[in-house]
C-alpha cells in the first residue's frame, strides 16, 4: 500500500513550486493559502511551520513569509555537435573537474545533432560553448561570439600552437579568432600487422608507394581469412582520404584561400579518384558508417586509409591491439615524401542574447580551462587520444614509441581551412569520390564533373564572402 502524503505536506510542496513558477520568494499568507488549498488555517499553519523547521523560509514580522533559496549557480552549456562517440563522456569528465572547482558554476551537457541545433541550442539556459571541428562558416552566419578580445586571450594564445588558432571575418568587418583548439590528430594509414605477415607483406613499414599499396590490395583480395573479411573499408558518411590527395600534391589542398578569395584545384584528382577505383575494381572493400566501428580494430580488414590515434584504443576493445600498425601515408613513387591531413576539434561561444554577461564570462572561463589547464588537457587525450595543444603535454607524447608515425604526420601535417562554402564544395566531392568508389562510375569523368562543379561553387563562395564582408562594414 502506497504511503498516505499529509496534508500540510503536500500543500508546501506545491508552495515552493508555485513561488519557483512565478519567480518570487514571497509565500501566501495562512489564509490566503487556506482559501487557495480548501484547507483550515491550522493546516495552512502547519505547512508554513514545516518550511521554517526545514530552515526552508524566514519570517518577517509585518512583511511576511519567504523562501531562502541557495544563492543561484552561473550555468553554462556545452552543445556538442555530432563528432566522436567519446565526446559526450570527455565533456562530462571535464565538466565534473570544472564544477568541482568553481562551486558556483553549473556545467551541463547538450547534445544537439539535428539541423535545428542552433535554436535548440538557445533554448538551454545560460551561456553556450559549442564543441565542433568547423567554426568558419558559424562565424560569418553571426552565430558565434569573437573572443580575441576578451581577458586572458593573450595568455591563451601564449600557451598553444597558433597554427590551431584561426580567424574568420566578424560582423564588424573585420578578422578575428572564434575559436580556441582542444585537441588535433593526423590521418594516416593502418594496418593489421599480422595479416600482413602472414600473407608475406612488407609488415613492418607497411606499404611504401602506391604500387605497394595496390598489390597489399590483390594479395589481400586472395585472403578469405573469414566471411566478413574485407581487404579495405571507406564510409559513406562523409569521410574522403585528403591525406592521399596531400601527399599527391606535395601538401597542396584542392582547397585554399588566396586573400579573400577561395580557391578549388583539383589538378590531382584524376590520379587521386583513379587510385581509389583500381583499389575498388580489385575489390573486398567494405563500407561502414557514422557510428559503426571500424572493421580494421575488429580484425576484419588488411588496411585503412584513414585513421588516428583512437586506433590503439578502439583496438583494444577486441583485444587486438597488438595487430593494430600505422604508417605515413604511402607516396605515388617510392621515396616521396608523405603529408597527413590534421584533424581538429574545438570550443566556441554561440552568440545568445539572452545569456547574461556574467554566463558569458564563465563561459569563457570554461573555454580557457578545456585548451589551456594541464590537468584537462589530459582529461581530453585520456578519454580521445589525440594530441594535445598544450607544448608541454605534447612533448611528452612524442616519447611513445607507438605515437611516432603520428608525430611525424603532425610534422608534416596541413591543417584544412574553413570557408562557408567548403560544405557544399564537400558535398559535392562525397558524392562524385562514392560513385567511383560504389557505383562504379569512371574515374576520369568523376574529376572533371568535380572540377568543374566546384571551381563554379568557389567563385560564388568567393563573390558572396566578398559581398557579406563590404555589407557587414558599412552596417558597422
Amino acid at each position: 500500500m502506497a504511503k498516505r502524503v499529509l496534508k500540510h505536506i503536500r500543500i508546501r510542496e506545491k508552495l515552493m513550486e508555485e513561488a519557483d513558477r512565478i519567480g518570487t520568494d514571497l509565500l501566501p499568507s495562512e489564509r490566503d493559502i487556506a482559501a487557495s488549498f480548501g484547507v483550515s488555517r491550522m493546516t495552512a499553519r502547519k505547512a508554513l511551520d514545516s518550511l521554517a523547521d526545514d530552515k526552508l523560509v524566514r519570517r518577517e514580522v509585518g512583511k511576511g513569509t519567504f523562501l531562502i533559496r541557495e544563492p543561484r549557480k552561473t550555468r553554462v552549456s556545452v552543445v556538442i555537435l555530432r563528432g566522436p562517440r567519446e565526446h559526450p563522456a570527455m565533456i562530462t569528465r571535464l565538466a565534473e573537474e570544472y564544477m568541482r572547482r568553481n562551486p558556483e558554476v553549473e556545467v551541463c551537457l547538450a547534445e544537439c545533432y539535428g539541423k535545428n541545433w542552433y535554436s535548440e541550442a538557445l533554448e538551454s539556459r545560460g551561456a553556450k560553448v559549442l564543441i565542433h571541428s568547423r567554426f568558419g562558416y558559424l562565424a560569418d552566419m553571426g552565430a558565434l561570439l569573437p573572443i580575441d578580445g576578451l581577458d586572458g586571450f593573450s595568455d591563451v594564445r601564449a600557451g598553444v600552437n597558433r597554427m590551431y588558432l584561426e580567424e574568420h571575418l566578424g560582423l564588424d568587418g573585420k578578422r578575428h579568432v572564434f575559436s580556441l583548439p582542444l585537441y588535433y590528430s593526423p590521418t594516416i594509414l593502418g594496418y593489421n600487422r599480422r595479416y600482413a605477415k602472414e600473407l608475406g607483406l612488407n609488415y613492418e613499414s607497411g606499404p611504401e608507394s602506391w604500387d605497394e599499396l595496390l598489390e597489399w590490395a590483390k594479395v589481400g583480395a586472395r585472403f578469405d581469412a573469414a566471411s566478413e573479411y574485407s581487404v579495405t573499408e571507406f564510409s559513406r558518411s562523409g569521410r574522403m582520404p585528403n591525406s592521399f590527395y596531400l601527399t599527391l600534391t606535395g601538401g597542396n589542398h584542392y582547397l585554399r584561400k588566396n586573400g579573400d578569395a577561395v580557391e578549388f584545384d583539383f589538378s590531382g584528382g584524376e590520379e587521386w579518384f583513379r587510385l581509389f577505383s583500381r583499389i575498388s575494381e580489385i575489390g573486398g572493400l567494405s563500407d561502414y558508417g557514422t557510428g559503426k566501428v571500424s572493421a580494421l580494430v575488429q580484425g576484419k580488414s588488411l588496411f585503412s586509409c584513414m585513421v588516428e590515434p583512437w586506433i590503439f584504443r578502439q583496438a583494444e576493445g577486441f583485444g587486438l591491439r597488438d595487430d593494430m600498425a600505422v604508417c605515413p601515408v604511402p607516396p605515388r613513387e617510392r621515396g616521396q615524401p608523405s603529408f597527413a591531413q590534421i584533424n581538429m576539434w574545438g570550443c566556441a561561444m554561440v552568440r545568445d542574447e539572452n545569456a547574461t554577461d556574467d554566463e558569458h564570462e564563465e563561459a569563457w572561463k570554461f573555454m580557457r580551462f578545456m585548451t589551456g589547464d594541464v590537468e584537462a588537457q589530459k582529461i581530453v587525450c585520456a578519454a580521445l587520444p589525440g594530441f594535445s595543444v598544450m607544448d608541454e603535454l605534447y612533448l611528452d607524447q612524442q616519447k611513445r614509441p607507438e605515437w611516432y608515425p603520428f608525430v611525424v604526420a603532425v610534422a608534416m601535417g596541413r591543417v584544412l581551412g574553413d570557408f562557408p562554402i567548403q560544405h557544399t564544395i564537400n558535398a559535392v566531392m562525397i558524392k562524385y569520390f562514392q560513385a567511383v568508389l560504389f557505383d562504379g562510375m569512371d574515374h576520369a569523368e568523376a574529376a572533371q564533373e568535380t572540377s568543374k562543379i566546384c571551381s563554379t561553387l568557389a567563385e560564388i563562395g568567393s563573390d558572396i564572402h566578398a559581398l557579406s564582408g563590404m555589407q557587414e562594414s558599412k552596417v558597422t
